[in-house]
């Protein structure tokens, strides 16, 4: 069952082919926002992919597990006769003014493009490549949003877990957009915390069996000698009245 606080983001397939978010929601600690476009690629490993039905319908995140299809973040068996893999999720795409993806640090890579040689190496300092956190690179993103006024230039920016694959995104990457690495899939059912590493000492309890409490002790003495009265009432429809 999906918790309340997880709200499932929406695709939907354009004329062109390509897939697009529909409606926010959050996946894998990536948030997605409407009009996000989803890049995919070949099947590979164990990232999340998109499926899209054989007929009608919308398409939807899923993994492949042991058993087959699941749909993400649910985590519920999605049947091979109704949904086909269309691809693995390798990135996502938006404009720059909505800025990251909520998915903390990573290694950004950026790419100036302008006509002026003198504005492109004012730009080149402002816009280069870094590993920067969210807030960062959040702030980066409204910078580059306003470069073509500011500096005359215009940037793309690709954000991964690494040099190599931030460079590798940012090759397709076209100007006034940001793409950002889908980091591996985390299953919402799995359990999340802290282990300890053993061996931990055995936890000695006292030996209960032999333990006999001392007001019961008490009662049991007390008992073989003598009766208490413990109803105050008892004594009441006891009496009785003689004229």
């Amino acid at each position: 069952m999906v918790a309340d606080m997880f709200q499932i983001p929406r695709l939907e397939q354009t004329a062109d082919g390509r897939v697009r978010v529909a409606r926010w929601g959050r996946i894998g600690g990536v948030l997605l926002r409407a009009a996000d476009r989803v890049v995919l690629g070949p099947e590979m490993g164990t990232g999340l992919l998109v499926l899209v039905p054989r007929g009608y319908g919308r398409p939807m995140l899923g993994r492949r597990g042991p058993g087959g299809l699941i749909a993400e973040p649910a985590g519920v068996p999605a049947s091979s006769l109704r949904w086909r893999v269309a691809g693995r999720i390798l990135a996502i795409e938006r404009d720059l003014e909505r800025g990251g993806a909520g998915s903390g640090g990573s290694y950004v890579a950026c790419r100036v493009e302008g006509r002026d040689l003198a504005s492109l190496a004012r730009a080149r300092g402002v816009f280069m490549d870094a590993q920067l956190t969210e807030r960062e690179l959040i702030a980066l993103c409204g910078q580059a949003a306003v470069a073509l006024e500011t500096h005359q230039v215009e940037v793309a920016i690709a954000a991964a877990s690494s040099q190599a694959a931030a460079e590798a995104l940012l090759a397709d990457t076209p100007v006034s957009r940001i793409r950002m690495e889908m980091p591996a899939l985390r299953p919402q059912g799995e359990l999340s915390g802290v282990v300890v590493p053993g061996p931990w000492e055995d936890c000695l309890l006292p030996d209960l069996t032999s333990y006999v409490p001392e007001q019961l002790l008490i009662q049991s003495v007390s008992g073989s000698h003598q009766t208490v009265d413990d109803d105050p009432q008892l004594s009441l429809f006891e009496q009785r009245e003689t004229a």
